[in-house]
């Protein structure tokens, strides 16, 4: 393996000077990569290296004619595993690798000289987002675009976001990854013809903040194919994320949605696409990765479905803990503990893991938590001696921003956090394993790391029981959606569909 001064080396002189390393590969120049930068900085830059598999099965997907029109863009080249096999498979179209990392850029112009493909094939050093792009004949847009979650994206980047929903009409979220804008550059471009063939990460498909791009999607294209792998399945090495090969023809008119299952262990699309038989397959609020596993025959995968089994969601209500906007200051600490009248400091699990540490599978006291400032609405009710304590609070909390955050502008009076009713089952919302559930017999409220299930029915005690054993030794985090390091998210609609033992079936029988 190079060290990565040979290869920075290699790229400053001419290739015919150096016999030695003439013979690079994609192989060289990934595993020398892969040993520069940690897996914490690769996950920064957002670099994912596509298995050569997967390479193979997307340019087999797109099946375009090979005529003097056709251009390929590689939005995000890498090491060129895209940019080579679309110059081999399709010996008459142009190709347009866009890279911006140096180190990558320069390897692959030495490849794609080396590989005879230097007057058709061209590495573009700039930024997909805001380079220009051909405008002749017809386009394929085909690759990996790069993972970086929106915490690392700067003020210039989501500046671009912004102006990229102008120009399709619609708002685009915040909480959008990089791929989502990469996949939004093409539908800026796109034109009747066009075609993208991306694997991306699948967590668009699934959240709120997915729906206007959905909605552009169906706004500007003939068909949308999504080519999903089982669930649970790790596509990329090191990175858990679920993924999937997102197929678009641009056009105009009805679109069709399909889905197709591909099979890792045949490295092809072993059920090919079907549409769904769900009517709201292609609505925008849809859940379409579940969608997809259903129409292709692994929903039961996830969902544990089998006989005498029910939806969690028809025996619970399921809501996340509440958002205080600050918790700096709505957690209370020494000095402000003593200001408030303890009728208004709840108990409150604030920490993931004062879920997981229950190994009996049920919190038993609250002497370990911390508490939750959350005042009544109207202050006219305190005690006399209370009140200018309170005040002082208040003025604290104003100083230190509590008042002025989105979450407290948007809540009347800006004071009241406005904390649930204690639910008797407590579950872990992230983690990097299958949640966790507890009895919450010490009645403590709920920040927004946790969810909490309230009965729909009447459960006695030992059912409650029960039902938290089950659920901590019967469920995978395939229940949840991976994210990339292999953090699973489990928002509360993926925990009403969990099938669970029905708890009534057992009376229903003896009644019968």
């Amino acid at each position: 393996m190079w060290t990565k001064a040979e290869l920075v080396a290699y790229h400053s002189v001419p290739t015919t000077t150096q016999p030695g390393l003439f013979e690079m590969t994609i192989d060289d120049i990934e595993a020398t990569y892969l040993s520069s930068w940690s897996p914490a900085e690769r996950r920064r830059r957002g670099v994912t290296f596509t298995p050569q598999w997967i390479v193979d099965l997307m340019i087999g997907l797109a099946r375009l004619p090979n005529d003097s029109d056709f251009t390929v863009v590689d939005a995000g080249a890498g090491a060129g595993k895209f940019t080579i096999a679309s110059a081999r498979a399709f010996p008459g179209a142009r190709v347009l690798a866009f890279e911006t990392d140096p180190t990558l850029a320069s390897a692959l112009q030495k490849l794609v000289r080396r590989s005879g493909f230097g007057g058709r094939v061209s590495v573009v050093k700039q930024d997909f987002l805001v380079a220009r792009l051909p405008t002749a004949g017809r386009r394929l847009f085909i690759g990996n675009p790069p993972y970086v979650r929106h915490h690392s994206l700067g003020q210039h980047r989501k500046a671009w976001l912004v102006q990229a929903g102008k120009s399709l009409g619609t708002t685009f979220s915040g909480l959008a990854g990089l791929h989502v804008y990469f996949l939004l550059r093409c539908l800026v471009e796109a034109r009747a013809g066009d075609r993208f063939v991306m694997v991306l990460p699948s967590e668009w498909l699934e959240t709120r903040y997915g729906a206007e791009l959905k909605g552009a999607l169906l706004a500007r294209a003939s068909s949308i194919t999504l080519h999903v792998f089982p669930p649970g399945v790790q596509v990329f090495e090191g990175t858990m994320t679920t993924s999937i090969v997102l197929d678009v023809v641009c056009g105009t008119g009805d679109c069709r949605v399909l889905a197709g299952l591909i099979d890792p262990s045949r490295k092809s699309v072993v059920r090919q696409p079907v549409t769904a038989a769900m009517p709201n397959y292609a609505a925008e609020r849809a859940n379409w990765l579940h969608l997809a596993w259903n129409a292709t025959g692994c929903e039961r995968n996830i969902v544990h479905e089998a006989p005498g089994t029910v939806p969690l969601g028809d025996l619970f209500r399921i809501h996340r803990g509440q958002v205080t906007g600050m918790n700096s200051v709505w957690i209370a600490n020494r000095e402000t503990e003593a200001l408030i009248p303890r009728r208004f400091q709840y108990p409150c699990i604030t920490d993931g893991t004062e879920i997981f540490t229950s190994e009996s599978g049920s919190l038993d006291s609250d002497t370990v938590l911390r508490r939750v400032i959350d005042l009544p609405e109207d202050l006219s009710d305190l005690e006399p001696t209370e009140r200018p304590l309170v005040n002082r609070f208040l003025d604290y909390a104003k100083r230190a921003g509590a008042a002025d955050t989105y979450i407290a502008k948007h809540r009347k009076p800006w004071w009241k956090v406005g904390l649930r009713e204690a639910p008797p089952i407590v579950m872990s919302y992230m983690a990097r394993h299958a949640p966790k559930f507890a009895l919450n017999r010490c009645s403590a409220r709920l920040l927004n790391i946790a969810h909490g299930l309230y009965p729909t029915a009447a459960l006695t005690d030992m059912q409650l029981e029960a039902m938290v054993s089950w659920l901590n030794t019967s469920l995978s985090s395939r229940v949840g959606r991976t994210y990339a390091g292999g953090l699973v998210k489990i928002e509360p609609s993926d925990a009403m569909r969990i099938r669970v033992p029905d708890p009534f079936a057992a009376e229903a029988r003896l009644a019968a």
